[in-house]
């Protein structure tokens, strides 16, 4: 409520005490662009913070899946330069994941720099690794790559600096039991 109102007061001084009014059409046209654009971030905010408060009142309750439903998952973990001892913390996070049948779950670090200490830190940890050398096209080019050497129904994906709560996908992977939910993010 106090950066609302802030935000407002802010507004009406931007509008009724600081616009070049005399300083020349130019100045004048820009100061009403600015002052424009402030407006639109504003109604932004005030957008998210209603969202927001609406969003906490929804209840939304993990369904109830039966223990057989549960499909494989291959779950990606992206790295570029990231330090192995960083990706040490969140490649045994993930190997701590609950799920009904572990054997189900398929952990992958997929390193566009084909670092062999990477390569030595997923065979230490027994989870996949996929190399690409040259870094092409970024993440995006990572993921893509990693999802032609992938086969399950389901991904996950992590960034190399996130360590999951261990119930992560048991408390998401539910909700695809529903055909209507395309895919989930938390």
């Amino acid at each position: 409520i106090l950066a609302t109102v802030s935000s407002i007061i802010y507004l009406l001084w931007r509008a009724f005490f600081t616009l070049p009014l005399h300083n020349g059409a130019v100045s004048l046209v820009f100061g009403i662009l600015l002052l424009g654009s402030e407006i639109a971030a504003a109604l932004g905010t005030y957008e998210l913070y209603w969202r927001k408060s609406h969003l906490n009142r929804m209840d939304i309750k993990r369904p109830e899946i039966p223990l057989d439903w549960y499909p494989d998952v291959d779950v990606l973990i992206a790295t570029h330069n990231e330090s192995v001892e960083l990706l040490y913390k969140t490649v045994n996070a993930i190997t701590f994941l609950d799920y009904p049948d572990k054997r189900k779950v398929h952990v992958y670090l997929s390193d566009d720099g084909n670092r062999p200490e990477v390569a030595e830190l997923a065979a230490r940890l027994k989870v996949g690794y996929i190399g690409l050398a040259g870094n092409k096209q970024a993440k995006s080019g990572n993921y893509n790559n990693a999802l032609k050497h992938t086969r399950a129904e389901y991904i996950a994906i992590f960034d190399a600096a996130h360590a999951p709560a261990p119930t992560f996908l048991e408390e998401t992977l539910g909700f695809f039991s529903d055909e209507k939910v395309a895919f989930v993010q938390t």
